[in-house]
């Protein structure tokens, strides 16, 4: 892709990360470990884990995001800062004519996300948001199974997450769960991810009910969120505690990180399909399984059935 600054130098990406608390220095370590990219400038407004950061990873570091555009050290950049300066970020570096991988979400206000969204168009540059669940094997294979038509029409979705969290977690910087350090609680944090999911697998509703409340933590921002969400083709419920009938489909896809079940009723066994990724499949996955807690999101999609057999 051409840019401002150009054709890509080669077929190495040279990767900027701005923002390396947690996330961010997860972000600079993958980045050493991809043949086709390398880590050539961190930043940080604070100076010391920016400076922490660039010795570490033998980079130059910066405290301001402008400092390293001007550097002209780098074809694209990673923004892990938090979620209030996503957007002005990555214009700056848009109209610099660098690509950009923003963390989700891409910002708490939908204006702003649509300005990002324009500034990429309007400069050329390849822009997007960091939802790399979508590669999990599990995950991959069950999109491919749904798009693929096999579970036949869905009428009928249902998605719980338990987005489990201490308060030790959100007490453990001062911008967590705050509407100006965040822009929301597991709506606009924990649960992007399985929201993305749901939607690949299930497609965008037409309208929302829900409703929000703060019941677990001392946070100012929500820690649970309950939906229904209307489509073309399904009625799913998001964070419903309300119980879904099984038996009144003919057949279910159930997916969870580590498996892949497809039941069907009529089946003398009841489940006609499962898939589990190999462990070197898992090894391969864009994060370690194991980094999560035994708590994790559980999605059903059900459907009127189709041609789909064990493998």
């Amino acid at each position: 892709m051409k840019t401002k600054r150009g054709h890509m130098r080669g077929k190495v990406v040279r990767l900027g990360v701005i923002g390396v608390g947690g996330m961010g220095c997860g972000h600079c370590t993958f980045i050493t470990q991809v043949k086709q990219a390398r880590l050539t400038a961190v930043c940080d407004t604070d100076p010391a884990t920016a400076e922490k950061l660039g010795k570490q990873f033998n980079v130059p570091y910066y405290f301001d995001h402008r400092q390293l555009i001007k550097a002209g050290l780098c074809d694209a950049v990673t923004i892990a800062t938090p979620h209030p300066s996503h957007a002005s970020i990555a214009i700056d570096c848009m109209n610099a004519g660098l690509h950009v991988i923003s963390e989700k979400p891409l910002s708490e206000r939908v204006s702003m996300a649509e300005k990002m969204v324009k500034a990429a168009k309007r400069n050329r540059v390849a822009f997007a948001v960091m939802f790399q669940r979508r590669f999990e094997p599990v995950i991959a294979k069950a999109l491919a199974i749904v798009k693929s038509g096999q579970i036949g029409k869905i009428y009928r979705t249902c998605m719980i997450s338990p987005e489990f969290r201490s308060q030790a977690y959100y007490d453990s910087g001062t911008w967590r769960a705050t509407w100006t350090g965040e822009g929301g609680g597991v709506m606009m944090n924990q649960s992007p991810h399985i929201i993305d999911i749901f939607v690949q697998l299930c497609g965008m509703p037409s309208e929302v009910y829900g409703r929000t409340e703060t019941r677990m933590h001392r946070i100012e921002v929500e820690d649970l969120a309950e939906a229904l969400a209307p489509g073309n083709t399904s009625f799913w419920p998001i964070f419903s505690l309300s119980p879904v009938n099984l038996f009144a489909s003919r057949m279910a896809l159930e997916l969870v990180p580590w498996a892949l079940a497809i039941f069907e009723r009529l089946s003398p066994d009841f489940t006609t399909y499962s898939f589990a990724p190999t462990r070197a499949a898992l090894d391969a996955a864009p994060f370690a399984f194991t980094d999560f807690p035994a708590l994790f999101a559980a999605t059903a999609v059900f459907g009127a059935g189709a041609a789909l057999r064990s493998t």
